[in-house]
């Protein structure tokens, strides 16, 4: 049951961090760049195309994060209880 939350839950997290692009604009030191004001770059000059295949690529990163963190989570707590 707690799975399904902490799935939610981390992809929100991640989400959520890409669309705060007005506070890394303004405190980002010259030269930096984050993936959220670079997808915003694209989105704002036109290119939809490569911000979409970058979101897909992100979304699929954060998801095999995920499906990882999970498992490695359950082979732990297995290994205890035996």
């Amino acid at each position: 049951m707690l799975k399904p939350a902490a799935l939610v839950g981390s992809f929100l997290m991640g989400v959520l961090s890409i669309a705060d692009t007005g506070v890394f604009t303004l405190l980002a030191p010259p030269g930096t760049e984050t993936i959220g004001i670079r997808l915003y770059s694209y989105l704002h000059y036109g290119a939809n195309d490569t911000a979409s295949a970058m979101s897909l690529i992100y979304g699929l990163a954060l998801g095999i994060v995920i499906w990882f963190a999970l498992k490695v989570k359950t082979f732990r707590n297995g290994a205890r209880q035996k």
